[in-house]
């Protein structure tokens, strides 16, 4: 039986370490394409070292998510946020103490960022509800998830920073609303699209 104590570790070692990849790859601008991948690759890794842990989230869309639908309760749902929080909150820490500088994204507050974040993290939540739908495991489900983010981030980021995550946002310290609220519409639509078609 996993402790409550153990999952909430997991999931601020596993956004911890997202946010410190994302925060490691946007600030290479010549990487290009590989971003996206290497985000899919790193969230994949962390589905297979603590995806029997805590489920993996290290998202507080996906964690509300999957609160909306009933599959984890208030206290985890509170528990995984500030958890996620924190591993973010961290990765910025650690990253300014070591580069000294943050990579500089335009933040902009429109109606088309808040679309594209939406439709991104829709699609990511809808390949993580499919995987879980089609009982997917080890490998298989941690190529799916990371490759549904990665397909997310390359839709979104023609218009938005494609974040589809509020925590990464934050280690980017571009916590807006729309960072914030978009990736959550967009996690309820993604699952609930999923949970339709599986039904």
């Amino acid at each position: 039986m996993v402790k409550d104590y153990q999952k909430y570790l997991a999931e601020l070692i596993g956004t911890f370490g997202l946010a410190g990849a994302v925060l490691a790859l946007v600030s290479n601008p010549s990487l290009g394409v590989a971003v996206p991948i290497g985000v899919g690759a790193t969230l994949g890794l962390f589905v297979l070292l603590i995806g029997n842990v805590s489920g993996c989230h290290i998202n507080p869309a996906v964690s509300l998510g999957q609160f909306v639908f009933g599959k984890i309760d208030a206290k985890t749902t509170i528990g995984y946020l500030v958890s996620q929080f924190l591993g973010a909150f961290l990765a910025l820490v650690l990253f300014n103490q070591v580069v000294g500088s943050m990579p500089e994204l335009p933040i902009v507050n429109d109606w088309q960022t808040a679309l594209f974040e939406t439709l991104g993290t829709a699609l990511f939540c809808f390949g993580i509800g499919m995987t879980i739908g089609n009982k997917l495991e080890g490998l298989a489900a941690a190529s799916a998830i990371g490759m549904s983010l990665g397909f997310g981030i390359i839709i979104a980021a023609n218009v938005s920073n494609a974040f589809l995550n509020p925590a990464v946002a934050l280690a980017f310290d571009a916590l807006s609303p729309i960072y914030v609220l978009a990736p959550i519409v967009g996690s309820i639509i993604g699952f609930g699209v999923a949970k339709l078609l599986k039904n």
